[in-house]
């Protein structure tokens, strides 16, 4: 055998071993029965809380539409209350009974406002008379 070089990776052509090399292994999951069946019932559960959680959006959006419906119809309330009482006074049934039916009280004199051009030919009548319009 000739000089070596110390330096240098001995080779082993006369003997059949291999140099033992270090190769880092993998970590390799073995799919088992127990492990398949733990997969499946994780992805159960986060199904089930997806579910639970897109019914609960839904339902907190319907509540907030409704709280806005619920106030757009106490202030709608309030406004046809307020002409209920109004048109349960007595002063609005007399403002009604004279513009819109033309009724006096006795002793008034009743005036209309004309344009010039406009004027209409007003006839007494008396309170035995039939009036038709």
């Amino acid at each position: 055998m000739g000089a070596r070089n110390y330096y240098q990776q001995p080779t082993y052509q006369h003997v059949n071993i291999e140099p033992k090399i270090k190769v880092e292994r993998r970590w390799k999951f073995k799919w088992k029965p127990g492990s398949i069946l733990l997969v499946l019932a994780l992805g159960y559960v986060l199904l089930s809380f997806g579910q639970v959680y897109y019914k609960t959006y839904q339902l907190m959006d319907t509540k907030a539409m409704l709280a806005q419906q619920l106030q757009l119809l106490q202030q709608e309330n309030m406004i046809l209350a307020e002409k209920h009482d109004l048109m349960q006074s007595d002063s609005y049934i007399e403002k009604l009974a004279r513009e819109d039916l033309g009724l006096v009280k006795p002793g008034e004199t009743v005036v209309v406002p004309a344009l010039p051009g406009d004027v209409k030919l007003f006839r007494e009548t008396n309170s035995n008379q039939d009036i038709r319009h």
